[in-house]
């Protein structure tokens, strides 16, 4: 039902309408009602008008019909209800359970800055052992380049006993033996991209961890291991 705030002319006019003698018993009943109600519905007004238009004296100069008695009054909300009262056990319970939520996140959390340490400090070693490799085998290809050179130039001086034919068997044995070099090189690069592309697939199927090694639970972070936070609404509406 659609009510209206009571305004003073309201008031005035309930107040006239229970003083007059005469009124049926439900049109007294309604005026006495009205005095002490905070808002008045659009049948109430109808009753109210009618009542003040035919009983009411000439002294009463105040509104008779609805439109004259609605002035100046708005439409009237219900205040909400009071919120209802949590049980002690259920808040207990919540508070409980938000303590245990907050030590997982934290749990969970350090847990993750130490996996990170630990991958940092891998990263750097399998970086460092990556650089010692690469310098071995720049030395290697030095060496073994000087060498063939060397012999090259040994069979050149003493087989043809010409120096310029040591120096051209010389450098032959040298781009020979650095020709050999770049594809052993390659072949091995070529396999090691290979192995390295293959244990990047395990890695992602949790077969291996990240460094070689067989994987540990605390290696295969999954799904399953993640924290999954509960709204603690829907736990509060299953304990009610």
């Amino acid at each position: 039902k659609m009510k209206f705030v009571i305004t003073d002319s309201l008031k005035h006019a309930i107040s006239t309408a229970a003083k007059i003698k005469g009124l049926s018993g439900q049109e007294a009943t309604l005026a006495i009602t009205l005095q002490s109600a905070e808002a008045i519905s659009l049948s109430e007004l109808s009753t109210l008008s009618q009542i003040l238009r035919t009983h009411a004296d000439a002294s009463y100069q105040g509104p008779k019909w609805v439109h004259e008695l609605l002035n100046k009054s708005e439409p009237y909300f219900e205040p909400p209800p009071p919120p209802k009262e949590k049980d002690p056990k259920l808040v207990a319970r919540l508070k409980k359970l938000q303590a245990e939520l907050d030590n997982r996140k934290y749990m969970k959390m350090v847990k993750d800055v130490s996996f990170l340490k630990q991958r940092e400090a891998d990263l750097d070693r399998v970086e460092l052992r990556s650089m010692k490799s690469q310098a071995s085998i720049g030395y290697n290809i030095i060496f073994t380049t000087l060498t063939a050179f060397a012999v090259g130039w040994f069979i050149g001086k003493y087989k043809f006993e010409d120096g310029t034919v040591a120096i051209i068997m010389g450098a032959i044995f040298a781009i020979l033996a650095l020709v050999g070099e770049t594809l052993l090189f390659v072949i091995s690069g070529t396999r090691r991209d290979k192995d390295m592309h293959q244990r990047e697939v395990q890695t992602e199927r949790g077969l291996i961890s990240p460094f070689g090694s067989a994987a540990t639970p605390q290696d295969k972070i999954s799904i399953e291991q993640t924290l999954t936070d509960a709204p603690l609404s829907s736990i509060a509406a299953k304990e009610d």
